[in-house]
């Protein structure tokens, strides 16, 4: 009497019985899934990966000062500044 209410209640569950396309279509969602996943966790991680911790405030400088800095390092021959 045991195994055939456990048979039902798997039956109606799903888990036994099932067809084998049902069964592949339940796979394909779950790697679907998993790729949907890996590729969000992809993209948080090359967005937190951007920048090398230095602050550039030239930014913020009007024309004339970035223009006189800019020929002071060009007389210094610092050339990458």
């Amino acid at each position: 009497m045991l195994d055939v209410s456990s048979d039902t209640s798997l039956r109606l569950a799903g888990l036994v019985g099932a067809s084998p396309a049902k069964s592949l279509r339940t796979y394909k969602v779950s790697t679907q899934m998993i790729f949907v996943i890996a590729g969000m966790v992809i993209l948080l991680l090359t967005g937190c990966a951007g920048g090398d911790g230095q602050k550039d405030d030239t930014d913020r400088w009007s024309e004339t000062k970035l223009y006189s800095e800019a020929t002071d390092k060009l007389k210094e021959a610092d050339y990458a500044k």
